[in-house]
């Protein structure tokens, strides 16, 4: 491999993830054209379809929540856990859900991607498998997406349960800069306890296979 190489795949996917890439996760589509061989290709499209999923669920949900179908929160607020749960009908509740389990797939997405953008660079440039941070872990189909699910999972639970967040009224300033703060910091959280975790089972089954070994 040419060192140049993986620099400027990463400088390609760089660009791509940095001008706004979580709206539109367009280093997904950079990657494909990166690729050295077909599996590599499939997967960077399978990713970047997952990313186009994501976005159509956050605006379709963000189009319906917008419509003018919320009911008037009676504490002046546009939206909070106890306006959603109490006051609005079951659709608007599970539509609400869903859009932001969308915004928190694309965002978890690309705050990831974004810590695996030089190693996946140069693993591309070798024809290699994309692996996860720091460990020999290939993605493979369901590796990457489980970790994203985890992090949007602790997401949901975060904003409906754990913390009471507010958008604002005439009495209580906005919180929603503190939730999206607390929300990256989960994201990074799981993404680095995922790769220990793999990084901590892959040398328990080496150390089995080693002393199993004649």
């Amino acid at each position: 491999m040419k060192e140049g190489s993986a620099a400027n795949n990463c400088g390609y996917a760089l660009t791509a993830w940095i001008t706004l890439g979580f709206l539109h996760g367009g280093h997904w589509w950079v990657f494909p054209c990166l690729a050295q061989d077909s599996d590599q290709e499939w997967f960077c499209r399978w990713r970047a379809a997952s990313y186009v999923v994501g976005i159509l669920v956050t605006a379709a949900g963000g189009a319906y929540c917008r419509s003018g179908t919320a009911r008037t929160c009676p504490g002046g607020e546009d939206m909070s856990p106890g306006c959603l749960f109490a006051e609005q009908t079951i659709a608007y509740q599970t539509i609400y859900i869903l859009h932001y389990v969308g915004l928190a797939w694309i965002f978890a997405h690309w705050v990831m991607d974004g810590f695996h953008l030089w190693s996946w660079s140069q693993q591309l440039a070798r024809g290699e498998p994309l692996r996860l941070l720091a460990t020999n872990a290939c993605l493979g189909r369901y590796l990457y997406s489980s970790i994203l699910w985890c992090a949007v999972a602790l997401a949901t639970l975060t904003w409906t349960v754990l913390f009471e967040w507010t958008t604002g009224n005439a009495e209580q300033p906005s919180t929603l800069n503190t939730l999206a703060v607390i929300l990256l910091m989960e994201f990074i959280a799981v993404l680095l306890l995922s790769c220990l975790v793999v990084r901590m089972w892959s040398a328990y089954t080496a150390r089995k296979i080693t002393a199993g070994a004649p």
